[in-house]
C-alpha cells in the first residue's frame, strides 16, 4: 500500500447544512459552505470501506475508522486503518486551529508527504448537475508544489444542501485527470451525509471508492484520541 494513496482516499471524506443566501455567494464562501456541510461541528464516529481498483481489475481493500470533534480552538479528525490486520494502526491526525491558515497533520507511519491545496476560488456560474441545481466553482492551487499535482479543480456544489456533487481534477497540462462523485446522501440525525464517494482516474484507469458502513453523531469522543503523542494507541479505542 502506498501511504499517499490512502491519505488522498481518506481526505475525500474529511470535508450541518447551511441555508442558501439571498444573493449569489462568492466561490470562496461556497467552498467554506461545502466544508461545513461535509464536516458537521457535532462529534461523530464512522466506519468506512476503501476500495482502490486498478485498470486490470485488481483491488486493494481497507476498513478504516474515523472520529471527528470540534474543540474550542478548531476541528479535530483522526482516521485509523482497522483492516487488513497487517496494516492496522496506520493513523492520520488532522488538527485545524482557528487563526491558522494551514492544518497541522501527523501520521503514524514512516515518511509520508502531503499535498497542500491552498487555492484561489472563482465562481463560474450555476447549472444542473446530477439532477440538481448547482454552483460551479474553480480552485487554482497556490503553492508551487501543489500546482505540479493539480492545475485546477472544478466543483459542482448543490444549491440546496451545499454538499459537493462532483469534483473534476486537472493535471498540470490542464487535461482532465480524475473525477470525484458524491452520492447516496441520506439524513443521519438531522445531517445530510453522502454515503459513497467514488474517484475515477480518466488517464490511467482504475478508481477509488469510499463507502460509509456505519456513522453516529453526538458521540462522546475523548480528547486523548487526538493527542499526536498517542497515535500508536488509536486503533485500540473502544469507539471502533
Amino acid at each position: 500500500m502506498k501511504p499517499n494513496v490512502l491519505y488522498s482516499a481518506c481526505c475525500a471524506l474529511i470535508f450541518v447544512t447551511t441555508p442558501a443566501a439571498a444573493t449569489t455567494p462568492t466561490a470562496a464562501k461556497l467552498a467554506q459552505r461545502m466544508k461545513v456541510a461535509l464536516e458537521p461541528a457535532r462529534p461523530s464516529v464512522r466506519k468506512m470501506s476503501i476500495v482502490i481498483s486498478t485498470q486490470d481489475g485488481e483491488a486493494t481493500r481497507w476498513t478504516v475508522g474515523q472520529a471527528r470533534k470540534h474543540s474550542k480552538d478548531g476541528n479535530r479528525t483522526v482516521t485509523v486503518v482497522l483492516e487488513p490486520a497487517d496494516q492496522r494502526g496506520i493513523t492520520l491526525l488532522v488538527r485545524e486551529s482557528d487563526g491558522r491558515s494551514d492544518p497541522e497533520q501527523w501520521v503514524y507511519i514512516p515518511v509520508v508527504r502531503f499535498v497542500d491545496l491552498r487555492a484561489t476560488y472563482k465562481l463560474l456560474g450555476t447549472e444542473d448537475r446530477g439532477g440538481s441545481k448547482a454552483y460551479k466553482t474553480q480552485e487554482i492551487p497556490l503553492a508551487p508544489h501543489a500546482k505540479w499535482y493539480y492545475s485546477r479543480i472544478v466543483t459542482w456544489i448543490a444549491v440546496d444542501s451545499s454538499l459537493p456533487i462532483e469534483r473534476d481534477f486537472y493535471d498540470p497540462s490542464n487535461t482532465l485527470w480524475k473525477i470525484e462523485r458524491f452520492d447516496q446522501a441520506s439524513d443521519v440525525d438531522g445531517v445530510s451525509t453522502p454515503f459513497r464517494v467514488r474517484m475515477e482516474d480518466r488517464q490511467e484507469g482504475g478508481s477509488t471508492e469510499l463507502t460509509i458502513k456505519d456513522i453516529r453523531y453526538d458521540v462522546e469522543v475523548s480528547d486523548a484520541l487526538f493527542d499526536p503523542t498517542r497515535l500508536r494507541e488509536a486503533s485500540q479505542a473502544s469507539l471502533w
